[in-house]
């Protein structure tokens, strides 16, 4: 009862999301944030989970500095993409958060142990929108498809980019970048 609830929850949010994006009425409010403590807190909102579905989830706080995003939307983006990791990953498998700094940027990768992906699976992933084609869980938990297409949409607005790695049966590695700081190319491309 709780996971469904909480399900349904992730995808009203996830709706509400995608329509206020979709009407131009989603306010951007970017500043510097402490990324650690964001990460963190998605790994305890999920630790239950986990627990339940005996898949471990690892992360070590590391000395990087600031992110320059939007709070909300980088929160958004990490709950949804270890959601999906603990939905593709069987009992017994491991999820690990890292983060690096690279030149102006910080990398949150996000690797599991999962299910993995075909490279037209990733490239279906990549080019996300409304009307996704949708893949089962390990527990055949259904998803709605538009998650993925709402991270992609908000790692654009905060100037960042996502990368997929994954292989069939091998699991999959998320890679996001966002900004540290307030940068000339970032100003000049708004």
């Amino acid at each position: 009862l709780v996971d469904s609830s909480r399900n349904l929850q992730l995808l009203l949010e996830n709706l509400l999301n995608w329509a206020k994006s979709q009407m131009n009425d989603l306010t951007i409010s970017k500043k510097a944030f402490d990324i650690n403590t964001l990460v963190q807190r998605n790994v305890d909102l999920f630790h239950e989970n986990a627990i339940r579905t005996n898949v471990e989830v690892s992360y070590a706080s590391t000395d990087v500095p600031k992110v320059y995003a939007d709070k909300d939307m980088i929160d958004f983006v990490l709950r949804n993409l270890l959601s999906n990791a603990l939905k593709f990953t069987k009992t017994g498998g491991s999820i690990t958060f890292n983060v690096s700094e690279i030149d102006q940027f910080l990398e949150i990768e996000i690797s599991d142990t999962g299910v993995g992906m075909t490279p037209e699976q990733i490239e279906d992933l990549l080019k996300s929108n409304k009307e996704n084609k949708t893949t089962l869980g390990t527990d055949d938990e259904e998803g709605s498809g538009l998650g993925f297409a709402i991270c992609l949409d908000f790692i654009k607005r905060n100037d960042g980019s996502i990368q997929i790695e994954s292989e069939p049966g091998k699991g999959s590695k998320f890679i996001f970048s966002i900004p540290t700081s307030l940068t000339k190319e970032i100003i000049l491309s708004s």
